[in-house]
């Protein structure tokens, strides 16, 4: 079975999130533009892996 893009495309912004990839400038749109979404959707993935990091601790 495959993943929805959704699902994969959350999990590789998480991932970059995890490796600090996000703060090096622009890197929001290079990672939009290669995932084919927003760069608003992006900061929506970033967001919620957030919330679920406030929810851990």
């Amino acid at each position: 079975p495959t993943v929805a893009n959704n699902a994969k495309n959350r999990f590789i912004v998480t991932q970059l999130f995890e490796k600090g990839i996000f703060d090096i400038k622009d890197s929001i749109n290079l990672v939009a533009d290669k995932l084919n979404i927003s760069k608003h959707t992006v900061y929506l993935y970033i967001r919620q892996r957030k919330q679920g990091e406030d929810e851990n601790e």
